[in-house]
């Protein structure tokens, strides 16, 4: 039911709600926007001659990536290849390290491709990973001058880990704003990330380069992570899709109550095929939910009848629903209701008291990890997120207690 597809795409989208990458502190938002909006001719130079792949549309879905695998034994253009197309845009973004590792990477997928041997459906796929994700041979700054960004990491969290083993091609880090505590793509660190849509709007937060880099046509696949709403946000803002899972569903390293690592990609399809691999078991997450061989991808026809949805329009906080967007969602969710589908209004749950209780939480836990740091580093945070902090320094325990018990 591809129309079902569609009205998921939208429903999850419109409730939730550049360019830039971890090396670079002003990426060239504008100039990279603007490549990837017209397919591209494809040279490939071998042993003298130059062959010329068909035009090519550089943020095809990943499902366009799948569909060459077909592609002749003797064609010097395959799967591993694609980086080929990406040249133009990625050059500008990352640095020789990352840029000569992502080549080696696609080399390898075209061999093994050519032996007929892919790791997963997802060899040789393009995709990028969020800066506060571990990521072996990367610096980790979490978005920010506070932390010193010239340690370099010695092993993969889980997720990089498993995208790793599935043999996808690691573009580079995407940015985020400081300690991911903003819903926008304001970074001391990286700077500015900028809508691929509009280079005058923002991302939202906090994966702002993923959904940036998703959007532009960086690569198909994205990892972004999630506590309250920081992959759905840019999601909506950037015209993508994007999925929390549930809290364990996706191992991560260090364990944190509350935050997951999800998918950002263009399709539900893509987003179901990168959880197929995502949700495989780590032991190093003491939080993960038993493992259960799913199969998401496939499941994506599944009939709807008598499926539950929950239909929330309004969560009891922040600012209205523009009217576009609610009529959006509720055409969705008749979408779902005609298909079979059993749809159910779910109230406003965020009362005040609750979300003074996430916002006291979040402001001490950010403060505990400030107060670790020498005062130079501190200095380096954004003075707003730095400022939001340590304002939960003098509210005791008492009241912390307090918040954690009404949250959890």
């Amino acid at each position: 039911m591809p129309y079902a597809r569609l009205a998921l795409s939208l429903l999850v989208l419109a409730i939730a709600g550049g360019l830039g990458w971890g090396f670079l502190p002003q990426p060239v938002e504008v100039e990279m926007a603007t490549a990837t909006v017209a397919p591209l001719t494809v040279t490939i130079e071998e042993e003298g001659k130059t062959r010329v792949r068909d035009r090519y549309v550089i943020h095809a879905p990943m499902s366009g990536y799948a569909q060459r695998i077909a592609l002749k034994v003797g064609d010097p253009v395959r799967r591993g290849q694609v980086l080929a197309v990406l040249e133009p845009v990625r050059a500008a973004a990352l640095d020789a390290r990352t840029r000569n590792q992502a080549h080696a990477q696609a080399r390898a997928a075209e061999a093994r491709y050519q032996r007929g041997e892919p790791l997963s459906p997802l060899d040789g796929v393009p995709v990028t990973i969020k800066d506060n994700v571990t990521t072996a041979g990367t610096p980790t700054p979490v978005g920010t001058r506070a932390i010193d960004a010239s340690v370099i990491a010695g092993t993969d969290a889980p997720p990089a880990a498993r995208l790793r083993e599935a043999g996808c091609v690691l573009l580079g880090k995407t940015t985020m704003p400081d300690f991911g505590m903003l819903a926008s793509g304001i970074s001391s660190f990286h700077g500015v990330t900028r809508n691929p849509w509009n280079p005058a709007r923002n991302t939202s937060g906090s994966s702002s380069g993923a959904g940036a880099a998703v959007a532009a046509g960086y690569a198909p696949l994205a990892l972004g992570t999630d506590i309250g709403g920081s992959v759905r946000l840019p999601a909506a803002w950037c015209g993508i899709f994007a999925l929390k899972p549930s809290l364990g569903r996706v191992p991560i390293d260090p364990p944190f109550l509350g935050r997951v690592t999800g998918p950002m990609t263009r399709t539900v399809e893509d987003a179901a095929l990168l959880m197929d691999e995502l949700a495989k078991p780590d032991p190093r997450d003491y939080m993960a939910l038993p493992y259960a061989p799913q199969a998401f991808a496939a499941n994506l026809d599944r009939d709807l009848q008598g499926l539950r949805l929950g239909l929330c329009l309004d969560i009891g906080a922040g600012l209205p629903v523009e009217p576009p967007i609610r009529a959006a969602v509720e055409d969705a969710a008749r979408r779902f209701a005609d298909a079979g589908a059993i749809v159910e209004p779910v109230e406003p749950f965020l009362e005040p008291e609750l979300y003074q209780a996430l916002d006291l939480f979040f402001r001490a836990r950010l403060a505990a990890q400030l107060l670790d740091l020498p005062a130079e580093r501190v200095a380096g945070c954004l003075p707003f997120v730095r400022i939001w902090a340590m304002a939960a320094v003098d509210a005791g325990a008492v009241p912390l207690a307090r918040a954690i018990a009404r949250i959890f």
